[in-house]
């Protein structure tokens, strides 16, 4: 099965899960079954389900592409990211719910690889070359009209590599290869683990080595430990885009993130053996604490608000935390 750019796990179905993932897992996944009979789920929902299934089931299950038909597809064949129902739950006015952002779009084409639908992905493809702004990035202006200063860096980037990973993979990368890199090597250094991350995939993906950045893992890296594990980015080094001021981190504390650690992992395949070393050994230590305490995987919160931020954990880190634990065991 090929693996979704979000969860860099290779051969995902050979993964051996702790009884209480396994639990936790078929608990998420019965929900996942309400939601599909109410037509209320996002399209974050069906990818997380079909990885869910492969575990739990060795095999996928439910009829995604109906799902994807019924519930994920607007009049005019555009892949959305949520449907209607969940929608207008989450917005609570007009159609704003009616939006499709290249990750509703390269997850569509996605699950249609495995249904071997080879017609409707040649079509997804043809989306996203109107997707590629006159800067280079690639994102649906319809869906934000915000400014690139002001965008999560970490969706750009993904959003770009997973652009290029669609043109690449029907021929069509050649003619904007050079704009993507451009932009890529004019982004400049931008602390987080994830955006940096999915910088080295669209490096790989547009077939360029030498990555000027490299040089500033190492020092991201120590930056970014948590915990237990890593986080996204360091808590003390927050800048607020538009004011371009440091923000109040006095109350915020790292969040320790299995799916971001496992990023990590990568990211550090460029430093040189000693610093490779050291995170090998950290996050075995991480997959050890996480054996011994498999459920204390915090959610993000906001600060001073009492809810989660989101549905509490998912299936990701769930399942990276599986990873990291069976890493743990091996030297």
């Amino acid at each position: 099965m090929h693996k979704h750019l979000i969860l860099p796990i290779k051969e995902i179905e050979k993964l051996e899960i702790k009884s209480v993932y396994r639990d936790w897992l078929e608990k998420w996944y019965h929900d996942l079954e309400a939601q599909i009979s109410n037509g209320d789920l996002a399209v974050s929902n069906c990818y997380q389900g079909i990885i869910t299934e492969i575990i739990l089931y060795g095999k996928i299950k439910t009829d995604w592409l109906g799902v994807l038909d019924n519930y994920l597809t607007a009049d005019d064949s555009m892949p959305l990211a949520y449907s209607e129902t969940f929608g207008k739950r989450l917005y609570n006015f007009n159609a704003q719910w009616k939006q499709s952002p290249v990750h509703a779009l390269y997850t569509h084409w996605w699950i249609r690889g495995l249904f071997h639908e080879d017609r409707k992905r040649e079509e997804l493809a043809e989306i996203v070359p109107t997707f590629i702004q006159s800067n280079g990035w690639i994102y649906n202006p319809n869906v934000s009209e915000t400014q690139i200063r002001t965008r999560m860096k970490s969706e750009l980037m993904m959003s770009l590599t997973m652009g290029a990973k669609i043109l690449k993979h029907h021929n069509q990368l050649d003619k904007y290869k050079e704009r993507l890199l451009a932009t890529i090597n004019g982004f400049s250094y931008t602390g987080y683990v994830s955006a940096e991350h999915f910088r080295t995939e669209a490096y790989k993906i547009l077939d360029f080595k030498g990555n000027p950045l490299e040089d500033k893992y190492n020092d991201l890296i120590k930056d970014c430990v948590a915990v237990e594990g890593y986080s996204d980015f360091s808590i003390h080094s927050k800048v607020d885009d538009y004011m371009g001021t440091a923000k109040r981190t006095q109350r915020d504390k790292p969040i320790d993130s299995p799916l971001i650690s496992m990023y990590v992992y990568y990211l550090s395949q460029s430093l040189n053996e000693s610093s490779r070393e050291l995170v090998k050994d950290k996050l075995r230590s991480y997959g050890q604490y996480l054996s011994e305490n498999p459920m204390n995987i915090p959610a993000f919160r906001m600060r001073d608000i009492n809810i989660p931020f989101g549905t509490d954990i998912t299936p990701l880190e769930v399942i990276s935390s599986s990873y990291l634990v069976e890493m743990s065991k091996h030297d």
